[in-house]
């Protein structure tokens, strides 16, 4: 009798760790496929904020390279005929880039964006959407000007843009004796025609 409880008690301790073990590696696969999902999400909703970034770019391009042709008033969906005619509202941009979507929404003053990105990996699932605020610094006018009413001096390099005379003289290159500890400074002298 005491062999046949040794067996029933091993049979017992048998099948206690089975089912332990069994739960164990229930909770491993499905804490697995849980981390592939998550993984799964997040990649989409990476996509869809680098589709919003995308958005940022093609109107940022826009309106420094392209003076908003690009872009369309957002109330009549009219092009733009250039950043400072665009209808009296916010102008808007819409894209379709590797399977999802941009908007962007671009104020009255350009100073202020909002894009959109969505993408939807297939039909039954829903979309993920990631939006990107961004405010654009108002440039500043003439920044990094020098204006004088006749002598001005320069020490090393300085490039830019030269008026003599009403006559534009661009991308001018003043260089002294080139980059040294005591270079000898460029001296423009210019006469006005009054």
């Amino acid at each position: 009798m005491n062999s046949r409880n040794e067996q029933a008690s091993a049979l017992l301790l048998t099948l206690l760790v089975l089912v332990v073990i069994g739960i164990l590696g229930m909770t491993i696969s499905l804490r697995s496929v849980q981390e592939g999902l998550l993984a799964q999400r997040y990649a989409y909703s990476e996509k869809a904020f680098w589709l919003a970034e995308a958005g940022v770019q093609k109107v940022y391009w826009e309106l420094v390279q392209n003076n908003c042709l690009g872009l369309k008033d957002q109330k009549t969906r009219v092009l733009c005929h250039g950043c400072d005619r665009c209808g009296q509202g916010d102008k808007i941009l819409t894209g379709t880039l590797d399977g999802g979507t941009y908007q962007v929404i671009l104020n009255n003053d350009n100073t202020k964006l909002n894009s959109i990105g969505t993408y939807t990996p297939n039909r039954e699932s829903a979309p993920f959407v990631r939006t990107i605020q961004v405010k654009l610094a108002v440039p500043v006018l003439f920044g990094y000007a020098n204006f004088s009413r006749g002598r001005m001096s320069f020490s090393n390099n300085a490039n830019g843009n030269a008026v003599n005379n009403g006559q534009a003289q661009p991308n001018n290159l003043l260089n002294s004796s080139g980059i040294s500890p005591h270079p000898t400074p460029v001296i423009i002298d210019w006469q006005e025609n009054n």
